[in-house]
Order: C-alpha cells, then structure tokens, then sequence
C-alpha cells in the first residue's frame, strides 16, 4: 500500500515537472 502511494506521488511529481517544463519552454 506504502510502494503504491510513493509511485503516485513520484507520478505526479514527475508529471507536474513536465507540464512545468513544457509551459517554460512555450513561455
């Protein structure tokens, strides 16, 4: 239950870092 929770939180921070890079390198 722990491992599900930490790769869902490293999923989402991975993909917050890609939106973030995406809308840096529009911006």
């Amino acid at each position: 239950m722990t491992k599900t929770i930490l790769l869902t939180i490293i999923a989402l921070t991975f993909s917050t870092s890609a939106l973030g890079t995406e809308w840096l390198v529009k911006h």
